[in-house]
């Protein structure tokens, strides 16, 4: 990963140390790289416009065109009321920060866009420290897109004046400082060969989407380079392990499992199966440690595989050992075992938790 992504974000000036500690520990953000893959929750189509007679309390987020009709100034100049209206009805717009700004601002009887979330208070709606553009303000803003993102903000954070706002304005300010001056995380070929847009776009369009298709193509292109990274780091270490875990040979097949097979086993294997226990016989065989997941529905047919696998580790004079995440699983398992192997000379112990360390 580029380096300048990895640059705290107390360099971020605007972020006060407050900001900076709850950002550290309920979002567990620390640098610009974290940051940029906070992603929204969901986008908020800014071309649409709700009339205020629709706006009610099954309302999240709300736009809207009004007129401004009166303003009021309350509670020794703490608390700033503006009237929007439109043809359908009028609905209040409150402030109880930034007043004398916001005040000398809003122009009675102009119009403006007004964009926030629906609040519910003794069954009046209104909207609390609204987002308010006059119709030029707006036009120039959302030129370019019209989607707001909306991130997910913690409850110990709601009153430390973080919010979507100042998280967009936070990815707007990382976005245009690392703009031009970092390197694509996948090589060329591999951007070519699936169709990949790159990386800076699928940031930018992540947070400051053109179009629906743009964050559909930014998602793909991320989830792909996390699935991309995660394949290559467990083919890293399997090759790390192939040269420094050496691991016995375990290729004798004798007399457990061979009789077990032949005389002891209650039903016949399926192809899956045979096929599961060639592949692991194959792995043992050599020096280099296994490390194998096998996967299948509730009674397919795991357990026996995996017993029949511990044959094969008891007839190459070894200590084997299942274990499962419970007692009351460890019992059954135990019982199963002991009664399907109670023809062969196999020593069966339960070992769990509650049993005394003398006895273990």
């Amino acid at each position: 990963m580029n380096n300048i992504l990895n640059t705290e974000i107390s360099n971020i000036q605007f972020l006060n140390k407050r900001q900076i500690y709850l950002f550290n520990k309920y979002y567990n953000i620390y640098s610009y790289k974290d940051f940029i893959y906070y992603s929204p929750i969901k986008y908020i189509d800014r071309r649409t416009f709700t009339k205020i007679c629709f706006i009610n309390k099954n309302v999240y987020f709300v736009q809207f065109k009004c007129i401004i009709t009166r303003k009021k100034i309350i509670n020794n100049n703490k608390i700033l009321y503006v009237y929007g209206k439109d043809d359908t009805g009028e609905i209040p717009l409150i402030w109880f920060r930034g007043i004398h700004k916001m005040n000398c601002f809003i122009k009675l009887n102009l119009q403006y866009i007004v964009f926030g979330k629906v609040n519910i208070y003794n069954d009046n709606i209104s909207i609390i420290h609204p987002e308010i553009d006059n119709i030029a303000s707006y036009t120039k803003k959302y030129q370019n897109s019209s989607y707001t993102p909306i991130y997910k903000i913690k409850s110990q954070s709601k009153y430390i004046k973080i919010n979507s706002n100042v998280i967009k304005k936070i990815q707007l300010n990382i976005i245009n400082i690392i703009r031009n001056k970092i390197k694509d995380t996948l090589s060329e070929y591999i951007i070519y060969k699936y169709n990949l847009c790159s990386f800076f776009y699928a940031i930018k369009n992540l947070h400051f989407p053109i179009n629906n298709k743009a964050i559909l193509i930014s998602k793909y292109r991320l989830k792909f380079e996390e699935l991309f990274n995660m394949h290559k780091n467990i083919l890293l270490k399997k090759e790390k392990n192939k040269k420094n875990n050496i691991a016995y040979s375990l290729n004798k097949i004798g007399d457990l499992f061979n009789k077990f097979y032949k005389k002891y086993l209650p039903f016949e294997l399926t192809n899956a199966q045979k096929k599961v226990i060639k592949e692991i016989r194959r792995d043992l065989n050599s020096e280099i440690q296994m490390n194998r997941l096998l996967q299948g529905d509730v009674g397919c047919g795991k357990t026996i595989v995996a017993l029949m696998i511990m044959l094969i580790a008891i007839d190459n004079k070894t200590q084997t050992c299942l274990m499962v995440p419970s007692e009351l699983l460890a019992e059954q398992h135990f019982n199963f075992i002991k009664n399907i192997l109670n023809k062969l000379p196999v020593n069966i112990e339960l070992i769990t938790s509650s049993i005394s360390k003398k006895k273990k």
